[in-house]
């Protein structure tokens, strides 16, 4: 892969981990709190809020996944270019 093509697809791939991090965050803890007793935040204990925190994590993962599955589209095409 040559070089401006390797760092513009591993720029994405790296942006599209620091997009994804705060969505799995979010879910994680929407679901420790829809699934525990007591959830590590008061106002989680809000369904409307609860809700609300995992439909905005399920957002940033889908975000990610559009930002993600393109790079290592390119990125597998570009290897295959240089190897045949």
């Amino acid at each position: 892969m040559s070089d401006p093509t390797r760092n513009r697809v591993q720029r994405r791939i790296l942006l599209a981990g620091i997009v994804g991090m705060p969505g799995a965050v979010l879910i994680a803890l929407g679901l420790q709190a829809l699934f525990s007793d007591q959830p590590l935040h008061p106002v989680l204990a809000n369904p409307d809020v609860l809700w609300s925190v995992i439909g905005v994590g399920a957002g940033f993962l889908v975000w990610e996944a559009l930002i993600l599955v393109p790079a290592l589209r390119e990125q597998a095409r570009t290897r295959a270019r240089n190897r045949g």
